[in-house]
């Protein structure tokens, strides 16, 4: 017998019996008879129903580091009046190449500043008829 002829035999012997294990009395798995549902758990809080964005509690909760002057401190490094100053803002829209053109004038400290040195940069726009946004 050749030794191409030996292995084939001896892998057919190895995996016909893997082929059969799953045949036999055990169980088949099917799905069991239904449980009892449990009991129904409590309702959870609507969070949209009166939305509260921002409440004196965030900040004025008896944490020193957040009530008193600590906190002004912090909005006055925020809105930091007339440090950094943008006028002449104005707004169009491109049709031909679909971009949004964005001019204005910024200065810092009285001095004209380019916005390419800021930190960071952003402007959100909302259209405005008159009455509402």
């Amino acid at each position: 017998m050749s030794k191409r002829m030996l292995v084939l035999m001896c892998s057919i012997f190895l995996v016909v019996p893997l082929l059969f294990m799953g045949c036999g009395s055990g169980s088949d798995g099917a799905t069991g008879a239904p449980g009892a549902n449990g009991a129904n758990g409590a309702n959870g809080q609507d969070l949209t129903a009166v939305p509260n964005p921002e409440s004196c509690a965030v900040c004025h909760n008896g944490s020193a580091e957040r009530d008193g002057a600590a906190h002004q401190a912090a909005y006055d490094e925020l809105y930091q009046d007339n440090v950094l100053r943008v006028t002449n803002l104005g707004y169009a829209f491109n049709g031909t190449d679909n971009t949004d053109v964005v001019t204005f004038n910024m200065t810092k400290a009285g001095a004209n500043f380019d916005c390419r040195d800021a930190d960071s940069l952003g402007i959100y726009f909302t259209s405005y008829n008159g009455a509402n946004f």
